[in-house]
């Protein structure tokens, strides 16, 4: 990380945000299901 980097984190942290999450991950696998009938009734979502 170069110092221009870092003086730009810190001035957005003291002015910008108030919160901040990062999470770094590498996927292995991802899978996803709807039920065939879950897009029919907005409430069932």
């Amino acid at each position: 990380m170069t110092h221009k980097h870092r003086e730009a984190q810190k001035i957005g942290l003291e002015r910008w945000y108030d919160h901040i999450t990062m999470r770094i991950a590498k996927v292995e696998q991802f899978s996803e299901w709807d039920r065939p009938d879950a897009g029919s009734d907005p409430v069932s979502r």
